[in-house]
């Protein structure tokens, strides 16, 4: 039986990094990705945007807390992953994210690129 998740997307930050650490101090990176698709033709053309969380660990991290800015484009190769907790008023939530595996910087956005 073939098994595949993969997730490619490249699209525009949605907001600055968010940058926090682990118990054990490795460096976690949270972005918010826009992607476009486009409806219709001529004047019935309609834009709809969709929404992307993407993780990223390690260097990845650093790098897009370092250098990246709401507005930057970047290029993200991941897997999905839905991750579970608990709110605060008992209820499940869920979530979807992108686990980075390969991650670049598309273009310049503000901060200096390396």
């Amino acid at each position: 039986m073939l098994n595949i998740n993969k997730a490619v997307i490249a699209g525009s930050l949605g907001a600055d990094p968010e940058i926090r650490h682990t118990q054990s101090g490795k460096e976690v990176c949270t972005i918010r990705v826009a992607t476009n698709d486009y409806h219709g033709s001529g004047e019935n053309r309609e834009q709809v945007t969709e929404w992307h969380t993407v993780v990223l660990f390690g260097q990845f991290a650093k790098f897009a807390g370092e250098h990246l800015q709401k507005g930057a484009n970047v290029y993200v190769e991941g897997k999905t992953q839905t991750r579970k907790w608990i709110d605060k008023s008992g209820k499940e939530q869920f979530t979807k994210e992108i686990i980075a595996q390969e991650f670049q910087a598309v273009t310049r956005s503000g901060k200096q690129d390396k």
